[in-house]
């Protein structure tokens, strides 16, 4: 049976050990000075004078206390863990299947001024909430809301998605959706949509009746200025890089 790996613990107390201290699964306790703690060992070298430096495999230890916090905080790299703490928060709203279709429909019926979309894959149903999507996103565009969906068509994925995706696309064009097209070596498997340059959706649903009411899909909501900002950043650089006019796959 294999043996948990070791917990470290960081003693933070008044007055300060006179050596760190590796305590030993079998019981033992060796004072020292931790030297490092790469992934394979623990660099210990020993209190008494002369000994070599020891690796000590951390299936061994069962924990380890530092006579020094700011050395302990150097060699766990505690500095740089606690920046993941200190980062902004983004709240977001979880989105299951059935309740990003409607949320994305919701959206885009409140559009005043832009709906930019990217999408990996793209098809038609007669089934709400997909048809109505698509249908919002048609009379918007006639309305004079900037319309813009850049679908996938690079090499790495399947002619049938690509045929499929070209095919709808082509239908959305010709109602005044600007379509654009990723041709990159990359494939384009993000999905998102922005609305108004203020919300944002993020997630793994495709614009297909199976990504907004009958697969198992997951997506966020998002309104922070600061994340959707870096959202408009992101579906902007790939505008720049899309294409317009494409052989049909």
């Amino acid at each position: 049976m294999r043996k948990p790996l070791p917990v470290l613990c960081l003693l933070l107390a008044a007055t300060a050990l006179a050596q760190d201290k590796i305590h030993l699964r079998d019981g033992q306790v060796l004072e020292g000075r931790v030297l490092s703690e790469p992934r394979g060992a623990y660099l210990f070298q020993p209190a008494t004078p002369g000994t070599p430096v020891r690796q000590i495999p951390p299936q061994a230890v069962m924990f380890v206390l530092y006579e020094d916090s700011a050395r302990a905080a150097q060699v766990l790299g505690i500095q740089q863990a606690r920046r993941h703490t200190e980062a902004e928060l983004t709240p977001v709203q979880v989105l299951p299947t059935r309740a990003f279709g409607q949320a994305i429909l919701e959206a885009a019926r409140q559009a005043q001024t832009s709906i930019w979309i990217t999408a990996y894959y793209l098809s038609g149903s007669q089934t709400s909430p997909i048809r109505d999507f698509y249908e919002v996103l048609q009379v918007k565009a006639k309305q004079g809301v900037e319309v813009i969906l850049i679908a996938e068509q690079g090499a790495g994925t399947s002619s049938h998605i690509k045929e499929a995706s070209y095919n709808f696309a082509q239908e959305l064009a010709r109602s005044g959706i600007q379509v654009r097209y990723s041709r990159e070596r990359r494939v384009l498997h993000k999905k998102l949509i922005i609305v108004d340059g203020r919300l944002a959706f993020v997630g793994s649903s495709n614009l297909t009746l199976s990504g907004t009411l009958q697969g198992y899909e997951s997506n966020v909501q998002v309104t922070e200025p600061g994340f959707v900002q870096a959202v408009v950043a992101d579906f902007r650089r790939l505008l720049a890089r899309s294409q317009t006019d494409i052989a049909k796959p």
